[in-house]
């Protein structure tokens, strides 16, 4: 089996954003309730699953780390080189609220072009604390294996 490249990585998340993207409002600070992040979120998930080939019904709870944590690994990949991860990770965190008192990170990211992924990878985020994921060390293990792929890729380059 061919080793999925950085690129591969961020079509996969094209494809959640795609699907995420076709279902969220168009206005980007539109905040949501929960319960509408959660719904857009799997909306998002399941588009990658289907892409992978994975059945969204039959996510048990190790599934759905993995495929969780893929995604988030994933949606990194898509924004390198436009915002690091732990802004992307801070602002997503601003869209995760319905009433945000602070917006500079959802901002800057939104000035990078990376508004929507953002709101997205909030969403995804509260997808993976509704499956009782370990959300904080999934972001950090998206964050090391981004930095392992770079070094990779440079290094193959």
């Amino acid at each position: 089996m061919t080793e999925l490249t950085m690129t591969d990585r961020a079509d996969r998340a094209r494809i959640a954003l795609d699907a995420y993207t076709a279902e969220a409002p168009a206005n980007l600070f539109s905040f949501h309730l929960h319960d509408e992040r959660v719904r857009l979120g799997v909306v998002a998930v399941e588009a990658v699953a289907r892409a992978t080939r994975r059945d969204p019904a039959t996510l048990s709870q190790e599934t759905a780390d993995e495929l969780l944590g893929d995604l988030i690994a994933y949606v990194f990949c898509l924004a390198d080189g436009r915002i690091r991860p732990p802004e992307l990770t801070r602002a997503a965190e601003q869209f995760r609220t319905s009433r945000p008192i602070r917006l500079d990170a959802a901002l800057a990211a939104d000035e990078a072009g990376m508004g929507r992924v953002a709101a997205m990878l909030g969403a995804i985020i509260d997808v993976a604390h509704e499956y009782d994921c370990a959300v904080t060390w999934m972001v950090e293990d998206a964050e090391e294996f981004l930095e392992e792929q770079r070094a990779a890729e440079a290094a193959g380059a």
